[in-house]
């Protein structure tokens, strides 16, 4: 009966042997892979004491496979060569300008600025292609292979590198029509428990503060809602037709304001400013396209998200 070999030689092993047939020489060898002469022979011999067999014969002046060493080669060098393309490939794409890359973001800022800035981006890169998630629930980034995400307000996302892009101040609206016909004053936030308002999901309290004496004023909207919605452009639509007031980012309601469809309601009251980040896995083993992304973000990012300064 034979016995049952164990698999107890090293890969590591089987690769120096590769590169030693393949190569012809320890020497060649020894250069190629960086390990010394002296311990690539001692471990080109535990391949063979853990093989039992032999598969180099060594002189001054050549190096020989035996027939099994033939054999063994014949069988184990594509398995390595495969292996060695695949690393290239790999090595290669992380370098380079091409492949792909999973971008999140909230659905009002792809809209706003990141979709267009993305085109930019791809029209510089055409070998470099995105595929955008967007949503307002912040999806888990690991398990969706995100490279790369933009999210809103405060992070509690552990082991991501985080880098702030901006903060967007908010101001409170309604339409021109709804405050031509209101017959309720507004001085204080106190006094938004008499008007319907309209809120964007998941938002639960209005954080208002005083741009003069910085009074903080918190509403609790998720009582008093009369529309629901967990998107900003649908919720300033419902606004603009007199269902109630709303909180919006600033440069989002402003062509509405100048265009005299809504009117800014508590102007010395502003929203607490959410900040934007810049999400990211990694800095040592970023791919090169990824790094790219990145800058073009940081460089590009347009006028209209630059918002500190703008007041309503």
């Amino acid at each position: 009966m034979i016995p049952i070999m164990k698999p107890d030689y090293s890969l590591d092993d089987l690769r120096l042997f590769w590169l030693v047939a393949r190569s012809g020489s320890y020497k060649k060898a020894s250069q190629e892979s960086g390990v010394p002469l002296s311990t690539l022979s001692r471990r080109i011999s535990v391949l063979e004491d853990a093989l039992t067999v032999r598969l180099l014969e060594r002189n001054a002046h050549r190096v020989t496979l035996t027939e099994s060493g033939e054999e063994y080669l014949d069988r184990c060098g594509p398995l390595f060569d495969e292996l060695n393309d695949i690393t290239h490939q790999l090595y290669s794409a992380k370098q380079s300008a091409k492949g792909k890359l999973h971008v999140a973001a909230p659905i009002n800022l792809a809209q706003q600025w990141f979709v267009s800035l993305l085109s930019r981006f791809m029209l510089q890169y055409p070998q470099i292609d995105i595929e955008l998630t967007i949503s307002n629930k912040n999806i888990d980034l690991i398990e969706n292979h995100v490279d790369l995400a933009i999210r809103v307000g405060e992070m509690t996302t552990p082991d991501w590198i985080v880098r702030h892009l901006t903060d967007i101040p908010f101001c409170l609206c309604m339409s021109t029509e709804m405050a031509t016909n209101s017959a309720v004053s507004l001085s204080h936030p106190q006094a938004l428990i008499h008007y319907p308002v309209v809120v964007s999901k998941p938002v639960q309290h209005w954080r208002l503060i005083h741009s003069v004496t910085q009074e903080e004023f918190n509403f609790d909207v998720a009582a008093k809602a009369r529309f629901k919605v967990d998107d900003l452009h649908t919720a300033m639509n419902a606004v603009l037709a007199g269902i109630g007031i709303g909180l919006f980012p600033v440069t989002m309601v402003a062509p509405y304001i100048a265009a005299g469809k809504l009117q800014i309601v508590l102007p010395e009251w502003q929203g607490r400013r959410r900040p934007v980040y810049l999400l990211y896995r990694d800095r040592v083993n970023m791919p090169h396209r990824l790094r790219l992304l990145i800058d073009f973000i940081l460089e590009q990012i347009p006028a209209e998200i630059h918002y500190r300064g703008q007041s309503c």
